[in-house]
């Protein structure tokens, strides 16, 4: 098993109960390679937004339960999981997707994976 470069962010000593969660990020970049953030939600986006060709999954953990996000390092795309769901409402998905925003209608790119990848693949670098 691959062990990733591990980087360990300093509390900023700000006190803020919206952006409080201890978060694990597992940081998949074209540029640094794979690496692993360790820190409150509000650090680990600060040393994140400068940053460019990434994608993360952000782990936030409060009093020993977690939830998921998945973010991209441009904000107008958005990670989307499989929906295993059967629903006449929503439509049933089998695969990741990473897309344009709804918001952002004028371009239909969209990629789609079995699985989400666990390193920077060329296929991304169309938005």
């Amino acid at each position: 098993m691959e062990k990733y470069r591990e980087i360990v962010l300093p509390n900023s000593g700000v006190k803020n109960w919206g952006e409080g969660a201890y978060t694990i990020a597992f940081v998949f970049s074209k540029t640094e390679g794979n690496y692993v953030l360790k820190g409150y939600y509000r650090e680990v986006n600060k040393y994140l937004e400068n940053k460019t060709h990434w994608f993360a999954k952000l782990t936030l953990w409060h009093q020993g339960n977690f939830r998921t996000i998945h973010k991209f390092w441009k904000n107008e795309i958005i990670i989307t999981e499989p929906n295993r769901k059967k629903s006449k409402y929503i439509e049933s998905q089998y695969k990741w997707r990473i897309k344009l925003h709804y918001i952002y209608l004028n371009n239909n790119k969209e990629l789609t994976f079995r699985r989400l990848p666990k390193r920077w693949v060329t296929e991304m670098e169309i938005f």
